[in-house]
């Protein structure tokens, strides 16, 4: 366990504590516009910093601005104070598209609603993550099409099918708990699309000295997919790394961790009591609740947290 990490000696207490870091980190996070407000660019209503305000060894996610990622949508506001009449607004609203996934014409399908981009990631880490059919190498694709030039996420490559097998390895490591304090906020300075429109997952893949890659997506599962599928496109190896996400670490996604050899997860949000459970099954380490100067670790498996940096 991580020096100073640990439970609250109250009820009263542990309460205390999310409520303070749950306040810390929502209201800078996301600032829909208000009734008071005239109507005006995202840009403006967005109070993120821009990417060229964090430094480029902060930023993740430095090309998302260019992204076709979020659109303009009018409505009404009504509060419960102020004017009776709703003030008219617009509000910067995520793109989310509905397609569906083919592979091998048929050989597996699936449907996925998700953010219009690293879709080649998301179909190739959904193949990695939840289905029966064995991807060794990037040479095993022989094509990968997406919108807009295919209607469907198309992939076609020598795959073969079976039970899906663990893999002999878990990742492992050691990371100082400084470094994944560190880490959470560059993350969270790095959801641009968050702090536009508060309605994204956001997850990073790390080896505990820096960021490797970056995503974002409308779902927390679709978010884990493009990351590994964009990790095994790029030849980036899981050996030693270990992921970070911004939303809620459920049992779903211990799974997938799992099936593609990850040895620890790490969110700034809550863990369920499944994600615990089986992350001690498979000797995954589970924390929680990353945020501001505290962590929980509800399992020291494959990775081990220290007190120093």
């Amino acid at each position: 366990m991580v020096a100073g990490v640990g439970k609250s000696t109250s009820p009263a207490g542990r309460a205390d504590a999310i409520s303070q870091a749950s306040a810390r980190d929502t209201p800078q996070s996301y600032q829909p516009p208000t009734h008071n407000q005239a109507i005006v660019a995202p840009k403006q209503l967005n109070n993120r910093p821009k990417d060229e305000n964090i430094p480029p060894e902060k930023n993740m996610n430095p090309n998302n601005q260019k992204n076709n990622t979020t659109s303009q949508y009018p409505m009404q506001q009504f509060q419960s104070t102020g004017p009776a009449e709703p003030a008219k607004l617009n509000d910067t609203i995520v793109t989310e598209v509905s397609l569906e996934l083919n592979v091998n014409d048929g050989a597996f399908t699936r449907t996925v609603c998700a953010l219009p981009q690293n879709l080649d990631a998301l179909g190739i880490g959904t193949l990695l993550t939840d289905s029966n059919l064995q991807l060794q190498s990037p040479q095993d694709i022989i094509s990968i099409q997406t919108p807009p030039a295919a209607e469907k996420i198309l992939i076609r490559g020598n795959f073969s099918s079976g039970n899906r097998k663990q893999p002999a390895k878990l990742s492992s490591g050691a990371v100082p708990a400084s470094y994944l304090f560190q880490l959470a906020d560059d993350l969270q300075n790095s959801c641009h699309l968050w702090g536009q429109t508060g309605c994204v997952h956001a997850t990073a893949l790390s080896d505990g000295q820096k960021s490797m890659l970056f995503i974002e997506d409308v779902a927390r599962y679709n978010a884990f997919d493009k990351l590994i599928g964009k990790a095994f496109l790029e030849g980036v190896t899981l050996s030693d790394k270990f992921l970070i996400m911004m939303g809620r670490l459920t049992g779903g996604i211990v799974k997938r961790a799992a099936a593609v050899g990850l040895g620890m997860l790490v969110s700034r949000s809550a863990v369920t009591s499944l994600a615990i459970d089986l992350g001690k099954q498979h000797n995954i380490t589970i924390v929680g609740f990353l945020r501001g100067n505290r962590m929980n670790v509800y399992n020291e498996g494959n990775w081990k947290i220290g007190g120093e940096g």
